[in-house]
């Protein structure tokens, strides 16, 4: 993820993939590399990703398990990423975020504004900005995206 943060996405994709073949039974690295693979636009590898990722530990962290429902945000399957992203034992303020966008792109406002004061409740500091920064697609396109239906369901810019 160090490498996403510089933009180096060829060289986050080779950490990545080399971690996986130096232990390939950690679920952990799995998902995590799943996350990186969103990013970089390889969004079905990543699904295959996170199924043996979750074969190998059904219990993982819901930091993990929420990125299938980014992928399938990332995908244009906002129903499932809904889904996906609802099922989650615990909500961080990304599934939220994740949650409206999608909601947003369905076009259910109410429900992604609702979505948007929770997250902001728990991180009264959140921004658009922010979050974004974190959100490292290579797509330049699909950042402003979920910026902009972020802005549309309540977060500040």
């Amino acid at each position: 993820f160090l490498e996403l943060y510089k933009d180096n996405y060829e060289q986050a994709v080779a950490r990545g993939q080399r971690a996986v073949e130096m232990n390939p039974s950690d679920a952990y690295i799995k998902a995590r590399y799943a996350g990186v693979l969103t990013y970089v636009g390889e969004v079905e590898r990543s699904l295959r990703l996170l199924d043996e990722a979750d074969a190998l530990d059904p219990f993982l962290p819901v930091w993990c398990i929420e990125e299938r429902g980014v992928a399938l945000y990332a995908l244009g399957r906002h129903e499932e990423a809904l889904d996906a992203l609802g099922k989650l034992v615990f909500q961080t303020y990304r599934s939220r975020l994740y949650r409206a966008a999608a909601l947003m792109a369905l076009d259910r406002p109410d429900e992604a504004r609702k979505l948007v004061k929770e997250a902001l409740a728990g991180q009264p500091d959140l921004t658009t900005s922010g979050f974004m920064s974190k959100e490292r697609y290579r797509d330049l396109e699909k950042r402003q995206e979920l910026s902009r239906r972020l802005e549309a369901a309540g977060l500040p810019r």
